[in-house]
C-alpha cells in the first residue's frame, strides 16, 4: 500500500508541475524525470519484480505440497493499478 500511495503522490507532483514554455523550463522537467526514472522508479520496478518473484514461488510451494492457492487481499494483487485504490 506504501508503493502505491507513493505513486499516486508522484502522479499528483507530475501532473501539478507547470510548463513555461521556455528552453529552460523543458530542461528542467526532462532533467527532473529522467532523474526520476533512474532512482526513484528502478527502485520501484525491482521492488516489484522481488514481489512477483517471491509470489510465483509461494504459489508454485502451495501447489507442489497440494496445499490452497494463495489469493492476496482486495487491493493487493500483482495487477493492482493507482486508480483501482
Amino acid at each position: 500500500m506504501q508503493l502505491l500511495s507513493a505513486l499516486a503522490e508522484i502522479q499528483s507532483h507530475w501532473s501539478a508541475s507547470k510548463f513555461t514554455g521556455t528552453y529552460t523550463n523543458a530542461k528542467e522537467h526532462s532533467s527532473d524525470f529522467a532523474k526520476y526514472k533512474q532512482t526513484t522508479k528502478r527502485t520501484w520496478v525491482i521492488e516489484r519484480q522481488d514481489v512477483t518473484t517471491l509470489f510465483g514461488n509461494v504459489q508454485t510451494k502451495l501447489k507442489t505440497y497440494g496445499l490452497r492457492e494463495y489469493v492476496p487481499p482486495k487491493g493487493l494483487s500483482l495487477s493492482v493499478s493507482i486508480s483501482d485504490n
